[in-house]
């Protein structure tokens, strides 16, 4: 509890600083010792060495606040086609606070990540949803993760909250023995 307090309060205090906020908010991993001191957690780095083997490294990192009565970001995607590494890399998503229908959870299709790497439009977004009609709800208490496969088809729906943000902090990992496929916009970091 207290490590997602102290996480939850170093983002808001962030929020407050449009400066720091926009320097430490993608791949603050690489600009801030705390952040990377998150994405480099040994519980998260132990789960993530049985998918992964020893030599983890974590090349995106985001803070993301979905605040109230914000519209839908996205229609279903998969994180891949973001990354510069091959596919099929783990996404940790640690909820800040909960994460439920009532302020905009992620949806998923549970099992898409075995439909491989699937056509998507100039913004990044499936380029047909129309086959998948199996969305679930991805409720996350605060404190909690959930850790997906960068196939997995997901989407971020509208916060319909009046007062309630949800905000996350994500981060994409992989072996570092995976083949770069495409430009970092940042030097990965080596985990382990």
């Amino acid at each position: 509890k207290e490590e997602i307090d102290n996480l939850r309060n170093f983002f808001q205090i962030l929020a407050t600083d449009d400066d720091r906020q926009k320097a430490l908010n993608f791949n603050g991993h690489i600009r801030s010792e705390y952040i990377r001191d998150i994405v480099c957690h040994k519980r998260t780095l132990a789960i993530l060495s049985d998918i992964l083997g020893q030599n983890i490294i974590c090349f995106i990192s985001e803070y993301i606040d979905k605040k109230p009565k914000t519209p839908a970001a996205n229609h279903g995607h998969q994180d891949c086609v973001f990354n510069a590494l091959d596919v099929g890399n783990p996404v940790v998503w640690i909820a800040l606070e909960d994460a439920d229908p009532g302020n905009g959870c992620m949806q998923i299709i549970p099992g898409s990540h075995k439909l491989g790497l699937l056509p998507c439009n100039e913004g990044f977004s499936l380029a047909d949803i129309t086959p998948y009609k199996e969305w679930k709800p991805a409720e996350v208490s605060a404190g909690s993760c959930i850790i997906m496969s960068d196939l997995l088809i997901h989407s971020s729906p509208a916060n319909p909250s009046l007062n309630r943000h949800r905000p996350a902090f994500t981060a994409t990992y992989a072996s570092a023995k995976n083949r770069i496929k495409g430009t970092f916009t940042a030097e990965p970091l080596v985990c382990q």
